[in-house]
């Protein structure tokens, strides 16, 4: 897995990263709608690296697509909401079954640190299977329940274990951005933790492309190789083109 270019190539890639890190981290304070915007980002931003041998390149944010993208991020916070609606309750439950054996043995103590593990580990194990839920329907631009199950299950059959390794090294490499963050007055927690979310995002495609080498089936057709190399030739000359615009 390669954690350096995923926690880096949001703003160190692009001349206007730091452009598309302000743009994104706004979306953070416009209610209900703006974390919305901010999924249908991510999906354009899969589609985009998933086609990138060299992982890196990924489109810019834009205002003017804001409800093309609020459209595009419709469908994974749909489903995202359908496995929350059950995976949590069972979560929730699990925790105060831990409590309840602490009380049996009338051990307080234990029945709190049996709590915290069975959180924790809960939560590792709701977000290992959340996450592919949220990708399918990003990269299949559909709202397709059943798809996304097959997919969630043939994608923690084949690279499961590595999913949830780096699962653990997102959460490990996430706390001290934001709390570096924190220091800058707080308000740098919010661009931290687009920063955070995007490098998920990229370790999710570099998952993808391992459960598609290891024989599993494409969410949608992915180009060969070939055409990723003129597709990104035309996405370097647009971009160029834009970027001498701008000077």
């Amino acid at each position: 897995m390669q954690y350096q270019l995923a926690f880096g190539f949001f703003i160190g890639q692009k001349p206007n990263g730091w452009t598309n890190l302000l743009l994104a981290t706004v979306c953070l304070f416009i209610p209900v709608v703006g974390p919305l915007v901010l999924l249908g980002y991510q999906a354009e931003m899969a589609e985009r690296l998933v086609r990138d041998p060299d992982l890196r390149r990924y489109p810019d944010f834009s205002f003017d697509r804001f409800v093309e993208l609020l459209t595009r991020g419709l469908w994974p916070f749909l489903l995202s909401l359908i496995a929350a609606l059950v995976f949590i309750p069972v979560l929730i439950a699990a925790v105060f079954a831990a409590v309840a054996v602490g009380a049996a043995a009338n051990s307080p103590g234990v029945g709190a640190a049996l709590a915290v593990a069975v959180y924790f580990f809960g939560i590792i194990g709701v977000n290992a299977i959340m996450i592919p839920v949220q990708f399918y329907a990003e990269m299949a631009n559909r709202f397709d329940l059943g798809g996304a199950v097959r997919f969630t299950l043939s994608f923690m059959k084949l690279v499961g274990g590595r999913a949830v390794v780096a699962l653990l090294v997102l959460m490990l490499l996430t706390v001290p951005l934001l709390f570096l963050g924190m220091l800058a007055c707080f308000v740098g927690v919010y661009p931290a933790s687009i920063v955070g979310m995007m490098a998920g995002q990229h370790l999710m495609v570099q998952l993808y492309l391992d459960y598609l080498d290891r024989g599993g089936e494409e969410i949608v057709k992915t180009p060969t190789d070939a055409e990723r190399r003129r597709r990104r030739r035309r996405e370097e000359d647009e971009e160029d083109e834009l970027y001498d615009d701008e000077r």
